[in-house]
């Protein structure tokens, strides 16, 4: 979001088979960190500022695994493409924060969800309607 508006999201099928929750969200955090250095490209050309980018994520071990420059038995079987994520979040240029799994406002695309929380993330988002049929 920049200035309380979406300026971007996708969702794709992972091309590859993730033998945990974790290397799937960190592979995830990787992918959304790419998006982030592009994103921040373009707005430097249209000549708009800004330091650091926010990543939300539901998995708190993709998070540390992110945040930890260390060396872990546990994740040497993550290829060293993935681990872009870990050289912007340590050049501060793009910070991840833990979400709740309930308040995953991107969910409103990809899950079923009841009228209730289907208004909540509409507000949350800043939708409007734009034409309403007569």
């Amino acid at each position: 979001m920049l200035g309380g508006k979406t300026i971007s999201w996708s969702s794709k099928k992972q091309p590859t088979v993730a033998l945990s929750s974790t290397k799937a969200e960190y592979k995830a955090l990787s992918h959304a960190t790419c998006e982030v250095v592009w994103l921040n490209k373009l707005l430097l050309d249209l000549q708009v500022h800004h330091d650091r980018f926010v990543l939300l994520c539901d998995n708190m071990s993709s998070i540390y695994l992110a945040k930890n420059p260390m060396f872990h038995a546990r994740s040497k079987h993550i290829e060293v493409q993935y681990h872009f994520v870990r050289e912007k979040v340590l050049s501060k240029k793009v910070d991840i924060m833990h979400i709740n799994t309930e308040w995953q406002v991107v969910d409103i695309f990809t899950k079923l969800m009841n009228t209730i929380k289907l208004r909540i993330f509409i507000s949350i988002m800043n939708l409007k309607e734009i034409c309403s049929s007569a």
